[in-house]
């Protein structure tokens, strides 16, 4: 079992064995105490913090996505990743989504083929 473990996104926090989370939240926070005397703090922080609609998500539903699994945006903005503006869908789901979406917008050639 490793001694340390390095922590950068929610997903490495999922894997931490549930043992050693204790040990790992006290260095977390012995690391934020150093940080908080930091004359940058704000980029310090976000430098460590994750971002993305996935590992949102992840964190929400307290597990990683399988591989097909993905998270929609509901009002099209990928940069709103507020929970309640995410949904899991399959990639199939997901798919067919957006293509139902495009349909009305897609134009016919005269020998019924899409342009």
């Amino acid at each position: 079992m490793a001694d340390s473990y390095e922590i950068r996104t929610v997903t490495d926090f999922l894997q931490v064995p549930e043992d050693r989370l204790n040990a790992c939240l006290a260095d977390f926070v012995d690391h934020l105490i150093l940080c908080r005397h930091s004359e940058d703090i704000n980029s310090t922080l976000s430098a460590m913090l994750p971002a993305g609609s996935s590992v949102e998500y992840e964190a929400h539903i307290g597990r990683r996505l399988k591989k097909n699994e993905i998270v929609h945006h509901k009002d099209g903005n990928r940069a709103n990743n507020q929970i309640g503006n995410l949904e899991l869908m399959t990639r199939s789901e997901h798919a067919r989504h957006h293509a139902l979406e495009n349909y009305p917008k897609r134009k016919r050639k005269l020998n019924g083929t899409f342009s």
